[in-house]
């Protein structure tokens, strides 16, 4: 609910301070209500999709307790140095090459 009151709020107030004539929400030209459209249409995507953060990280939590997984997996990219790996070089020791 609170993501469709900022998304009105928010085209509202584009509408009133930024479109042609200032200061008032009367006399649109078709093509200024088309890009409100998309605005709210956008902005309510968005917040609907925000509003569903919670939920879904509690499902993949669930879900990871009861695979007897309760932490997520440490990502690792392959070729960079481990926690256990030497470096080459003056500072690191090992083999230079």
């Amino acid at each position: 609910m609170p993501g469709i009151v900022a998304a009105v709020a928010s085209v509202l107030a584009f509408d009133f301070f930024f479109v042609p004539p200032y200061y008032t929400f009367a006399g649109k030209d078709l093509q200024y209500v088309i890009t409100l459209l998309v605005m709210l249409a956008v902005a309510l995507l968005v917040g609907t999709l925000a509003a569903r953060l919670p939920a879904a990280g509690a499902d993949i939590a669930t879900t990871r307790t009861a695979l007897g997984n309760p932490e997520p997996a440490q990502p690792h990219v392959s070729g960079s140095p481990g926690p256990t790996s030497s470096r080459c070089g003056p500072t690191g020791g090992g083999d230079p090459l």
